[in-house]
């Protein structure tokens, strides 16, 4: 079986990539298990969402590098969500580790190429807060009606 990764790009950065992949992988769904639990401290906890943020941003800089720019966008997206865990680790959820073990998911199934990239309401979100630079410091819902809004407009604008 073919594989994306390998149609796109040299073959000796898709391995780089296909390996640091791997590593990047295990790291942020060992780090989004161990934030499931109980913290033994906030110093902790400070440095599990540290390693989390660092292993997200260098993934971005990999799909970057491999010009996977749709999927670091909505790396980027995650990494601007945990950027304020990181003063105040109360604002971690395990829904963002649920995103990033369902965004390495779908990152994967697309380099083995058993899928074919489509937009995720997190990359529109993403593309929308670019153009407003409003978006995460509202509410989700205000978020979601936004980018709802946004997209309907966009879609009467592309077909009249």
């Amino acid at each position: 079986m073919s594989n994306n990764i390998e149609n796109n790009i040299d073959p000796d950065l898709a391995q780089t990539f296909t390996q640091e992949f791997a590593e990047i992988y295990q790291k942020i769904n060992a780090v989004t298990r161990e934030l499931e639990l109980p913290a033994e401290n906030s110093v902790q906890r400070a440095e599990q969402i540290n390693t989390l943020f660092r292993s997200i941003h260098t993934l971005k800089g990999n799909l970057q590098l491999v010009q996977f720019n749709d999927f670091a966008m909505e790396v980027h997206a995650l990494e601007n969500l945990l950027t304020p865990c990181r003063a105040d680790n109360s604002k971690y959820t395990n829904n963002l580790g649920d995103q990033a073990r369902l965004l390495l998911e779908k990152i994967q199934q697309f380099i083995t190429g058993k899928l074919n990239y489509k937009p995720t309401l997190m990359h529109i979100i993403m593309a929308i807060n670019r153009e407003t630079n409003v978006l995460l410091t509202k509410s989700w819902v205000d978020n979601f009606n936004v980018a709802i809004k946004h997209l309907y407009q966009e879609h009467k604008r592309k077909n009249n």
